[in-house]
């Protein structure tokens, strides 16, 4: 998957699908190691053990003592492998370090990605999300259902649903079942399917 250039800025809304990806600050992706720097670290990991298993066994033969105990037969003693450990472990470890070290400076990746539709992208670790954007109010048809008194609201209607939604939410009724009450009521459920998905993550991280 390509990275787009650091000009750019990470969507708020799916390219794709056109919903919310994030409702929160905590909900979006970190910079994280990029494919090649994770390829760079594997590599430092086995370049290391390599060294490691291939010097210990070169110094085991090395320096093993061999006794002749008659009939062509000798008795071998070798180093034991903790004492050698001593030498070939920081011998191992310095090009690992090396690799690992260069792989943790190359550039880092955002791999942002949409809940919803499955939408998928790389952006420079450096990329900034753009501002969150809340999709277009409209007015609700209106009901003569006794239980909205205070949702049917001609100065910010969708406030008070706001309000109400994170409260149902809140008291223990399920996103589905507050979302479907909300669309039967008239909101437009586009709109509704956003907001009871952001109401969802706020409750779930008690903000």
């Amino acid at each position: 998957m390509r990275i787009i250039d650091d000009s750019s800025r990470i969507p708020n809304r799916c390219p794709a699908c056109d919903k919310v990806m994030y409702s929160s600050d905590r909900s979006k992706p970190n910079p994280a190691m990029s494919l090649g720097g994770g390829l760079l670290l594997g590599l430092a990991g086995t370049v290391a053990a390599i060294i490691y298993v291939t010097l210990t066994w070169y110094l085991r033969e090395r320096f093993a003592t061999h006794t002749p105990i008659g009939n062509d037969l000798e008795m071998v003693i070798y180093p034991r492998t903790v004492v050698l450990s001593v030498i070939t472990l920081p011998v191992s470890l310095v090009p690992g370090f090396v690799l690992g070290w260069i792989a943790n400076r190359l550039p880092r990746v955002r791999r942002v990605r949409c809940w919803k539709c499955g939408w998928k992208q790389n952006f420079p670790g450096t990329a900034k999300f753009e501002a969150a954007t809340e999709p277009a109010v409209k007015q609700p048809v209106t009901t003569s259902s006794a239980s909205w008194p205070e949702i049917v609201d001609g100065r910010d209607p969708w406030a008070k649903c706001r309000d109400w939604t994170y409260a149902e939410i809140r008291g223990g009724r399920s996103a589905d079942d507050v979302g479907r009450e909300l669309i039967e009521q008239g909101w437009p459920r586009e709109e509704v399917d956003w907001l009871v998905d952001k109401c969802r993550r706020e409750v779930r991280h008690g903000r």
